[in-house]
């Protein structure tokens, strides 16, 4: 079995601007499928700006060239109209998820300080830490002829 693809993550789309405007409920179903296809696809990539030239836009909606000819201006004005609505609930939602990372990151940073303070070692006070010098005299290497002869060692055998 193949491997299955990793679902997107996508923000819920606010739909009540659509749903309520008069224009999108006077369209066809033809119309309300494009201007569906263009928020969707514009909710999709992020709020990114759209195409602008209009053969761009009528790929996008996937469009019927007679249903979009019929309905372009006001498929348009649909979208112009509830096109802030997105852009300000997209940026809401985006601005909450950065601010839900950033909260996360300083309590996993918190744990782990307070992980790494249970788990040290005590803390030793100076006079402890820094082990005391006795005073030991200096005795002088014995050079060769105060060590004497040294003994000789029989080599070994290696098989």
């Amino acid at each position: 079995m193949a491997d299955a693809m990793k679902r997107r993550s996508v923000f819920p789309m606010p739909v009540t601007g659509l749903i309520d405007h008069p224009e999108f409920v006077a369209l066809t179903a033809a119309g309300r499928g494009m201007v569906i296809t263009l928020t969707l696809y514009y909710w999709q990539s992020e709020c990114r700006p759209m195409p602008t030239k209009l053969s761009e836009l009528f790929v996008v909606a996937r469009a019927n060239p007679q249903m979009w000819a019929k309905h372009r201006t006001v498929i348009l004005r649909i979208f112009n109209d509830i096109k802030p609505e997105l852009d300000e609930y997209f940026l809401s939602r985006k601005g909450k998820i950065q601010l839900l990372r950033q909260w996360g990151a300083i309590s996993t940073a918190k744990r782990k300080a307070a992980r790494l303070a249970k788990n040290a070692p005590p803390v030793l006070a100076a006079e402890d830490a820094i082990p005391a010098i006795s005073a030991v005299p200096y005795q002088r290497v014995a050079s060769p002829e105060e060590r004497g002869p040294r003994a000789k060692v029989a080599p070994s055998k290696r098989g």
